[in-house]
């Protein structure tokens, strides 16, 4: 009986097929083949082979490292001591981007010379306790170093595979840029699209309900069924490190990225399940899933998805006039592949939903300024938004939106004062909520990591990427609420092209914003000047 109501996770790739299934069969207009939205269809689908590639590759990587660290135990436990890799052959056995342990004592491996080598192999091959020589049995002397020399030539191995796959997985990085850089441009030329017909889904609302809320039900499951392993908080173990005031390596300090300091205290919750993925080593599963961060932060990722989905809902409401248009976009966006694969991402979620909210309280500018303040103190990114939302404001309701910036600003800048060890870690954790460094080089993981590119090409599309920000203050000359959520979107995909802390796969930054803008009526009636009292 257990078998049969036992809840097991869709694979990722079948999930990507059925959803791509799910999509066409309700949004594409077959009737129009030559439309923009089959267009808009299209490109959704196409995020998803990039993202399988990038993931597949980060559960491989996960197995080797996992077994990297199970071999450097077994080498500590055999001789104590390690062996030192061979000049060339850099080894590390808790993994990239951490510190192995030292071993437990200073016992060092000693080679027994006074064997010699053709009478130690001839010796090797007779069964324990056999005589030689005509003596009488005994135990066959055999060099310690001989069993931990494997072990060391199997975590090279190891070694080489893993960067092998980051190779492999910049592929996979390169398919989303290629399919971001398609999305971008359709924002971007979005304001000019004047004529939008109404093209709603191919079900009605009442079916399109029932599958919403079918989605949310095996959404919150796979969040709350989720196994944490040891794997999934390596980089909170670094956050707790920040947060602590325990990082003292500057490098240690910018591990994670800018951004709000505790929030990386929380774990990855994996949601995501490879068609060949094995059993984690028992050594590697000694998480208990009841513990109090591990239970908040199922929480945080359970409530941020629903502020999203809720969030696109009341645009559709509220701005669009359309509920059914508005369910939709709901439907929509919890059929894509990466909302099931990165559901546990606290880091993706929260400034998601504030963006959503943003543009939800649009009306109500000190709301719409508090929510754009929330998601740049807890991402920093979207800190570049500013200038467009300033420029939406300017005739109308910019002290009121600055009110609600710089007040929620300063609240999360309040809360560090209370979990800072000293005025140095203060400073330290708002110089990583503001960005206050030079661009980071060396760490990075992503498209970035390693030497394929050189992350030195990061610069000139950083600087792209300033440009563009500072322009939408200047144009499109006449700002609605088209142009606002559409120019948003294209800012947050640009992010992914110099983001060195995951750039590509931060979905939840432009996704909501993105199908919105897909979805959205002729809003040219919506400007921060046609403000009636709602605006406070």
């Amino acid at each position: 009986m257990a078998e049969v109501f036992r809840y097991e996770v869709i694979p990722s790739s079948s999930w990507a097929y059925l959803s791509t299934i799910l999509m066409v069969s309700i949004f594409f207009k077959f009737n129009r083949l030559i439309s923009i939205r089959n267009v808009d269809i299209i490109l959704l689908a196409l995020l998803s082979p990039g993202l399988l590639m990038v993931q597949h590759g980060e559960q491989q990587r996960r197995t080797h490292e996992a077994e990297i660290r199970k071999l450097g135990r077994d080498l500590h436990q055999q001789n104590g001591k390690a062996i030192t890799p061979t000049p060339g052959d850099p080894v590390n056995t808790a993994g990239p981007g951490r510190v192995a342990p030292e071993p437990p004592d200073s016992q060092e491996v000693v080679i027994n010379s006074e064997i010699p080598l053709e009478e130690s192999k001839e010796d090797q091959t007779k069964p324990p306790g056999s005589a030689t020589n005509g003596e009488a049995p005994g135990p066959v002397p055999q060099s310690p170093a001989a069993v931990p020399d494997r072990l060391e030539d199997r975590i090279v191995n190891v070694r080489k595979n893993i960067d092998t796959i980051v190779a492999n997985q910049s592929w996979g990085y390169a398919w989303l840029f290629l399919v971001g850089a398609c999305l971008m441009t359709r924002m971007l030329a979005d304001p000019y699209m004047i004529r939008r017909p109404l093209l709603e889904p191919n079900l009605e609302f009442s079916g399109l309900t029932f599958l919403t809320v079918v989605l949310l039900v095996f959404l919150i499951a796979n969040v709350i069924s989720a196994t944490v392993t040891q794997e999934d908080i390596i980089a909170a173990e670094s956050g707790k490190d920040l947060a602590t005031a325990k990082a003292s390596d500057p490098a240690q300090a910018h591990a994670n990225g800018p951004g709000y300091s505790l929030l990386f205290l929380f774990p990855v919750i994996p949601t995501f399940v490879a068609d060949d993925e094995t059993e984690a080593p028992a050594s590697e599963t000694g998480i208990q899933s009841s513990t109090s961060l591990i239970v908040v932060t199922r929480l945080m990722a359970i409530l941020g998805q629903l502020a999203i989905v809720v969030g696109i809902y009341m645009v559709g409401f509220l701005h669009f006039n359309n509920t059914r248009m508005g369910i939709g976009i709901v439907t929509l966006y919890l059929l894509l592949p990466y909302t099931a694969e990165m559901t546990g991402r606290i880091i993706h979620i929260l400034p998601a939903a504030a963006m959503v909210w943003a543009v939800v309280c649009y009306r109500r500018p000190v709301w719409s300024g508090a929510f754009i303040g929330l998601a740049m103190g807890l991402a920093y990114y979207p800190l570049f938004l500013v200038p467009l939302w300033f420029s939406f404001y300017w005739h109308r309701g910019l002290r009121r939106f600055m009110l609600g910036f710089f007040l929620m600003v300063g609240v999360l800048v309040s809360t560090l004062i209370f979990t800072s060890a000293d005025i140095s870690h203060f400073l330290q954790n708002v110089r990583a909520m503001f960005g206050l460094w030079a661009p980071i080089m060396e760490g990075l993981h992503g498209f970035w990591e390693g030497d394929r590119p050189d992350s030195s090409y990061r610069i000139p599309v950083i600087a792209a990427f300033f440009c563009l920000s500072l322009s939408f203050a200047a144009w499109p000359a006449q700002k609605n609420l088209g142009t606002l959520v559409s120019c948003s979107a294209a800012l947050m995909l640009a992010v992914q092209f110099w983001n060195g802390f995951g750039g590509g796969i931060l979905m939840a930054w432009y996704l909501p914003l993105t199908l919105m803008t897909m979805f959205r009526p002729n809003l040219e009636d919506r400007t921060a000047v046609s403000l009636s009292l709602d605006e406070g």
